[in-house]
């Protein structure tokens, strides 16, 4: 008998144990070992049952730390899919709540994937039997077990969904699942699927910090404020593409400073802290804060308080020309128009999400420069337009924005544009060149007037000269299926050693003059110098020597009588190199010319000498228009 008793107070012991309410405010972001453990993933009735895509918690991706939650289809090494057939494979976890309390629920989240492709959150009795299937349709207990209030919008971002968990009479054990599904419509995937971070749920007695704003003050130094009742604070602040994070601990009032950040875009979470008994809010989190010092750029380019915006509407049927701004029929209005980046109608607005791509090339295109280079780009116009579903608009839309810019005399600069472009093409008998959606670049003097019209300037119109654009078919406010063209991150070098003064930099686009199909650009601007970099006190050095980024390069000998290792290049072609970076032999001392042309006019041109004689730096430096 003592043996038998003995087990029934283990077995007791152990129910006791797993009868224990969850410890709230309840935090996971799938950094912690023991609590991932407690995650159940892809179960299946059987062994025999092989799931194409499943779910894994590893570091494909992550909002916050360096793991997350997120659906495979390679063994959890991307945060993508293969297109085989998965009708329900389900990640969760279990979970005992306090009784007659509602809480609520929080997390971040990403999906894309085709049309078919689904994510689901349910909160469910542990009764229902979760077995992932691959075959036959979504489980009918789904729909009817979704969290209440969480919407699930497809983006390649991050996002945030909220939702509430229903009251218990009991404390009875529930299921928090997250459930993919996707019958593939498309050969090729659309990544990323699922992923899920930063789960919270919290107990509506508790409440947590509100209105988190953050701003920057000086530089680099930031405040951030909030409302609350706490006692104590802790405010965690987070860098995009950094897997750490710091904390602030033991805050007694509703403000933070936090100085000399690094350069970045940054993240911040409050929660407050009961200091006698422990107990915690949820986390609160402010919107993403770019944080950079303006003093290090040319041109403060992502202040669009400091530029002029305007929005342009276009009478139907004027055309849209360079010329547009000395067209009285088109009414500008100075202005920036601004809901945010994810909003189609703001006009002037910042990108800054690393993974964001854009959704009218199939998200193909970033939103920023892939190669990370530069902390936001500005979108100029937007997919809106003002035409109504089977009709016209009396006029349609356009923007544009102005720089001002002091150019030192006799400073060697070269202005860096890093753009791209997305234009529909109405490809119809009704609109011509001047009536397309359309992407213009223009340097003008300090009165607004053009500096040069070959190459301080740069238009492209949809269709028109577009050749060798991505392209991808998109449906217009009617629905019929369009072309929509876009160029990839481009980056051009425009050479501003011929300006002196007060300059303006405007880029401008439009939609269609009819008012049925939009055009809009992304952009970066910045500076480098008009020098070649890499001649060292070992002449050329084994890294080669490089000129300025931003055009197309012709490498050739100054004094070819005087130089004998120049028909050994490129099989004794005097254009020794095209590519940006020269590799000459370690004892070539001899002196070359870089002809640095435009990717946009090969009219526009500058040079730039170097002499590989082993020395400090040294580049002659020599511009001119060649007509």
């Amino acid at each position: 008998m003592r043996s038998v008793i003995i087990f029934i107070g283990a077995w007791m012991i152990c129910a006791f144990l797993s009868a224990q309410t969850t410890e709230l405010p309840y935090f996971c972001g799938f950094e912690n070992e023991n609590e991932n453990a407690e995650w159940t993933l892809n179960p299946t009735a059987t062994s025999a049952v092989v799931l194409p895509n499943k779910w894994f918690i590893g570091k494909a991706a992550a909002q916050m730390g360096l793991q997350s939650l997120y659906i495979s289809g390679d063994e959890g090494q991307t945060n993508s899919y293969v297109t085989q057939k998965v009708a329900a494979v389900y990640a969760y976890r279990e979970f005992i709540l306090p009784a007659g309390q509602t809480h609520t629920i929080s997390f971040h989240y990403r999906s894309l994937g085709d049309n078919s492709c689904k994510l689901y959150v349910c909160w469910v009795p542990t009764s229902i039997r979760l077995n992932s299937i691959t075959t036959g349709t979504l489980p009918t207990w789904v729909n009817s077990n979704q969290i209440e209030a969480i919407t699930i919008e497809l983006g390649t971002e991050w996002r945030i969904a909220t939702g509430q968990i229903p009251q218990s009479p009991t404390a009875v054990t529930r299921r928090l699942v997250f459930i993919w599904a996707n019958d593939p419509s498309t050969s090729s995937p659309i990544p990323p699927s699922a992923a899920i971070d930063n789960i919270q749920i919290v107990s509506d007695e508790s409440t947590p910090p509100a209105f988190i704003t953050s701003t920057v003050t000086n530089g680099t130094d930031v405040n951030v404020n909030w409302q609350g009742n706490s006692d104590r604070y802790e405010l965690l602040y987070t860098k995009y593409g950094n897997s750490y994070s710091d904390t602030i601990k033991n805050i007694s009032g509703t403000s933070q400073n936090i100085l000399n950040l690094p350069k970045g875009v940054y993240e911040f979470w409050v929660r407050g802290v009961n200091p006698t008994t422990g107990e915690m809010t949820s986390w609160s989190f402010s919107e993403p804060l770019l944080v950079y010092d303006p003093s290090t750029y040319c041109l403060d380019y992502m202040n669009l308080d400091n530029a002029v915006c305007r929005t342009l509407e276009i009478p139907n049927g004027i055309p849209i020309t360079p010329n547009y701004e000395n067209d009285t029929r088109i009414i500008k209005t100075i202005g920036k128009v601004d809901y945010g980046f994810r909003n189609n109608r703001s006009q002037h607005t910042l990108h800054y999400l690393p993974e964001e791509k854009d959704p009218n090339t199939n998200y193909q295109l970033t939103t920023t420069p892939p190669d990370g280079s530069e902390l936001a780009a500005v979108r100029l116009g937007g997919s809106y337009v003002t035409a109504p579903p089977g009709g016209a608009a009396s006029t349609s839309l356009g923007e544009d924005i102005t720089y001002d810019m002091n150019i030192v005399p006799g400073s060697k600069q070269i202005l860096l544009l890093k753009y791209a472009v997305v234009l529909m093409d109405p490809n119809d008998e009704t609109h011509d060149a001047n009536g397309k959606p359309r992407f213009i670049i223009q340097i003008l003097d300090g009165c607004g007037d053009m500096l040069d019209e070959v190459c301080g300037f740069a238009d492209f119109s949809a269709g028109v000269n577009t050749e060798g654009w991505h392209s991808t078919k998109q449906p217009d406010i009617n629905g019929t299926i369009r072309d929509v063209y876009y160029k990839d991150w481009t980056t051009l070098g425009i050479n501003l050693s011929e300006y002196s003064g007060q300059i303006k930099i405007r880029l401008m686009t439009s939609d269609c003059n009819l008012s049925g199909h939009y055009g809009y650009g992304y952009f970066t601007l910045n500076c480098q110098e008009a020098t070649i970099e890499g001649v060292s006190c070992n002449g050329g050095g084994e890294d080669g020597v490089s000129a300025p980024i931003g055009f197309n390069y012709e490498w050739s000998p100054k004094y070819p009588d005087k130089n004998e290792w120049w028909e050994s290049y490129n099989g004794g072609n005097n254009i020794v190199c095209t590519d940006r970076t020269f590799f000459p032999v370690k004892e070539d001392t001899c002196t070359y010319t870089c002809r640095l042309i435009s990717l946009e006019n090969e009219e526009c041109e500058l040079e730039i000498d170097v002499s590989l004689m082993p020395m400090l730096p040294h580049a002659a430096f020599t511009a001119f228009h060649m007509p």
